[in-house]
């Protein structure tokens, strides 16, 4: 698809009530082609989750695609809800516990259903069985779904399998999503290996107002933060759509992209040297090991404080470090170390 293919849609897409967004094609994540083919993240897509792109916007993308091919995706959020179903053996199951959905796509395997719900109640959640291996992703606020007629990584197309899409359906047309929906999704996937009880659970505690913590208090809650974070990747690792993304037992594996190739290899020939595992987030290819924080920072382009909000944002149980509306001030005083 070419750069007037994908205005056509992004712009239809938008009148419609959804973020369009540019995919590397051939890819699965926001971005775009160089001029030498290389695939490129789009920094900063996450706000399209939260608000529509402005004209402004769609032009710098045109402009960033120039005559290179593209791929186009939808920003989920702002009552946007996809429901991925990545084991066909379940399909049956789930699509039997949820609303029929009037609009759903197909991509390498499974089918994915799109909906309207309250996201502000159901959330991102990724039901995978015991031992490894996905079955359902349940995308929210602060994730992305590639839509037709983009190319997948293994060289077919997403296609629609619905006579309506979301080129022709306004978002409020939508099927609804219930708000239990994760207990549905839950009970349907208990008999292929989901279960519940094997997630670790969270120690509910009152949290602490953001305007009594002092420094120490901040530094200790980066600590645990971090600690946290290593035992719910599910909940922060998949919507930071890092390169090459995937499950693994115990974790998660992708791509280090903050770091050139140890072996010069192009980008899209790389190893998954980056590890995500309870023990701990280590780079094979490099040694170097990582906190959570520190992923977030490097993904994300963004400051430690940053970093931390974004973590505690997607961590069950917690609360961000500064709120949008605290001034520079009271960022210095809260958070920054005594002098």
């Amino acid at each position: 698809m070419r750069s007037a293919e994908f205005e056509r849609i992004a712009r239809a897409m938008i009148g419609n009530g959804y973020s369009p967004l540019p995919i590397a094609h051939g890819e699965k994540y926001p971005g775009r082609l160089d001029a030498a083919g290389c695939p490129q993240n789009l920094s900063g897509w996450q706000r399209w989750c939260r608000e529509q792109p402005t004209d402004a916007a769609i032009d710098s993308w045109l402009r960033m695609i120039g005559d290179r091919e593209t791929g186009v995706g939808v920003a989920c959020g702002r009552n946007l809800i996809v429901v991925d179903i990545d084991n066909g053996a379940c399909m049956n199951a789930v699509m039997d516990s949820l609303p029929v959905a009037s609009v759903s796509k197909r991509g390498k395997k499974g089918v994915s259903l799109l909906y309207r719900g309250d996201t502000t109640t159901i959330r991102t959640k990724h039901f995978n069985a015991v031992g490894g291996g996905a079955l359902v992703d349940l995308l929210s606020t602060g994730t992305q779904s590639c839509l037709p007629p983009s190319r997948h990584p293994d060289g077919m197309f997403y296609e629609w399998v619905s006579e309506d899409t979301l080129i022709d359906t306004p978002l409020d047309h939508l099927t609804e999503l219930p708000n239990d929906a994760v207990d549905r999704l839950s009970n349907a996937l208990a008999r292929f290996g989901y279960d519940p009880t094997a997630e670790r659970p969270t120690t509910p505690r009152a949290p602490t107002p953001t305007t009594a913590r002092s420094a120490t208090g901040a530094s200790n809650l980066w600590r645990e933060t971090n600690d946290r974070a290593l035992e719910h990747f599910d909940c922060w690792v998949p919507p930071l759509e890092l390169y090459k993304c995937r499950p693994k037992p115990g974790g998660f594996e992708a791509v280090a992209t903050w770091r050139n190739s140890s072996t010069n290899r192009p980008q899209w020939q790389r190893k998954r040297n980056l590890s995500f595992h309870r023990d701990g987030i280590v780079d094979f290819g490099t040694g170097e090991t990582y906190t959570a924080t520190d992923i977030v920072m490097r993904r994300r382009r963004c400051d430690k404080f940053a970093a931390s909000n974004w973590l505690l944002e997607h961590l069950p149980q917690q609360e961000p470090l500064i709120n949008d509306r605290n001034s520079q001030a009271h960022r210095a005083t809260v958070l920054r170390p005594r002098q």
